[in-house]
């Protein structure tokens, strides 16, 4: 676009005053909040701060506060990896094994084209670590041994796909080994420095201090907030990267027309979607999401940390870019990127939004909870402000989407799947359905409806005593308290509860104990002539996780 035509680019008259009305809900002095972004032509049209940057120091947020990106920083990471590729120092389709032979085999060794499109199958190190130690703030050194000593997988490499940060940490792991520097050194050498983003660096811990530094605030079940502190001091590629809304608009614009560094195959690569064994394609790209908003092409990722996170978008045919970063849980900056596109694109051409699917419609399915004992998959409907919303492994329910002849769970708001729905199976039935039928990445798997269990002493009577887990490094007690029944951990650096549900057919739901520790998921019991032999833990990021039980003349004090 020439030097003129983006001097002619400018909000639309009163838009200003409509963005500020979308943010006016955090516009307070008592409260965190976020900074917002946007460009359009590679020029920026709006740049604001919302909320306060610390609560602590009574300091507001402002278009050049500095806050973690999250898991956005992925998309900087593979990047770095092609660059490698471009020197011929690395091979993205070789087996990660052959940079880093200590990692296990197990059901095959997966590419590092297989860990940057989250489909390499292994168990990822951030759930195992807030399974067994909870917050606990772990040593360098413990991401990467965590890794190495997994013995089960989520599934073998290129079969399916489920978000891991893992895989990033590994990738980066090997980037810092074939270009001999760390990861921080080589992403401000080759990247930040060449475009000025003077204010962004990979910072790897919490406990670093940085000038213009927002506070991650992590809001508490009594309205108060805690220091967000993420249980690691070694985030790297996963999402350890620092910046502002400017210097991320600086980034996103040389997405849109990369000049300085990466050559066409490169960014080809970026850009290119994953294609599973079986043939499915998902909009996941190397650390982006590319799929279509409202008729819209868009190319974006989210990041999430603790007490924050972000999202950076770009609407390529707009030249549309828009950046939100926040440094407080319970704002939802992916919502808020799409609400400010569907404003600026209003009288663009924007098509209607696939509409969400009414609860009522599929009342059969209200309350009702599936499981698959082949596959492990768990799935749960629930009516939330009258849209027909599921929940995989005992997460926070989404909102399911209707697609014409199927409902569809798609990947970029859930991050596994994506999950499809016959409608025919369970629209206006009389009776109940106890089977599903779902599409995973195209797979078709087949779950059983699961009841609460009756008889919840004998339920807790045979899952009491002590397991012992390889793969976390840790042992755990399942033990009754009150009229609950919770499973303890014991880690290496720390401890955890979770507080169990019973369901028949011996499968459990969980949640941590403690509202600061994010994991939900479930447990399928292993039984051998009646007897629980071993528990099987799974999450959105770690499936079939195994808990050995230990004997009774053996166990742990």
């Amino acid at each position: 676009m020439s030097e003129r035509a983006e001097n002619t680019i400018m909000l639309p008259p009163g838009m200003a005053g409509k963005l500020d009305e979308l943010f006016a809900f955090a516009n307070r002095s008592d409260a965190p909040g976020f900074t917002v972004g946007i460009a359009r032509g590679g020029r920026t049209l709006y740049r604001k701060g919302f909320g306060m940057a610390s609560l602590e120091h009574a300091t507001k947020n402002v278009p050049t506060t500095r806050m973690r990106i999250g898991s956005t920083t992925k998309h900087f990471a593979c990047l770095c990896a092609l660059l490698l590729v471009e020197e011929g120092k690395l091979d993205i389709d070789a087996s990660v094994r052959a940079y880093m032979p200590e990692l296990p085999v197990l059901s095959g060794a997966p590419t590092l084209r297989q860990l940057m499109t989250h489909s390499g199958g292994h168990h990822c190190y951030l759930d195992l670590a807030f399974l067994a130690d909870g917050m606990a703030v772990k040593p360098i050194g413990s991401a990467i041994e965590t890794q190495i000593r997994q013995q089960g997988v989520n599934f073998a490499p290129g079969e399916r796909m489920m978000y891991n940060n893992g895989g990033y940490h590994v990738l980066s792991r090997v980037i810092e080994r074939v270009s001999g520097m760390p990861l921080r050194t080589f992403m401000r050498e080759r990247l930040f420095e060449p475009l000025g983003m003077s204010d962004t660096d990979l910072v790897p811990s919490d406990f670093e201090i940085g000038a213009g530094m927002a506070t991650l605030h992590m809001p508490m079940p009594d309205g108060s907030y805690r220091r967000g502190i993420f249980p690691s001091e070694e985030v790297l590629g996963e999402g350890g990267i620092t910046s502002t809304v400017d210097d991320m608009l600086k980034w996103v614009a040389h997405l849109r027309n990369p000049r300085l560094f990466g050559n066409a195959q490169t960014w080809r690569e970026m850009f290119e979607p994953t294609t599973l064994k079986n043939g499915f394609v998902i909009d996941y790209s190397l650390g982006l999401m590319r799929y279509t908003h409202r008729g819209v092409e868009t190319i974006c990722h989210a990041g999430g940390v603790m007490g924050g996170g972000g999202q950076m978008l770009t609407a390529p045919a707009k030249e549309l870019d828009i950046v939100v970063l926040n440094n407080t849980g319970g704002i939802d900056p992916a919502q808020l990127t799409f609400s400010i596109l569907s404003l600026l694109l209003h009288d663009e051409g924007l098509l209607a939004a696939t509409p969400t699917v009414p609860a009522k419609t599929y009342g059969p399915l209200l309350g009702r909870k599936f499981h698959s004992s082949e596959r492990g998959l768990f799935l749960a409907f629930e009516d939330k402000d009258g849209a027909l919303c599921v929940s995989a492994f005992n997460s926070p329910a989404v909102p399911l989407v209707d697609m014409g002849d199927v409902l569809m769970l798609e990947f970029h708001k859930f991050a596994v799947g994506p999950f499809e729905f016959d409608k025919s199976q369970c629209a206006d039935q009389v009776e109940r359905p106890l089977t599903l039928r779902v599409l995973d990445a195209g797979t078709p798997v087949h779950l059983k409806c699961v009841d609460p269990v009756v008889d919840l002493q004998a339920a807790m009577d045979c899952l009491v005593g002590t397991y012992a887990c390889t793969d976390m490094a840790a042992t755990a007690k399942v033990v009754r308290q009150g009229e609950e029944l919770r499973l303890k951990f014991q880690g290496e650096y720390g401890r955890n509860e979770l507080v169990l549900e019973p369901f028949a057919g011996g499968v459990l739901t969980f949640k941590a104990a403690r509202s600061d520790v994010p994991v939900d998921g479930i447990v399928e019991t292993h039984q051998v002539d009646g007897q629980v032999r071993a528990l099987l833990l799974s999450t959105t990021r770690s499936t079939r996780i195994r808990l050995t039980r230990v004997p009774e003349s053996t166990n742990v004090a």
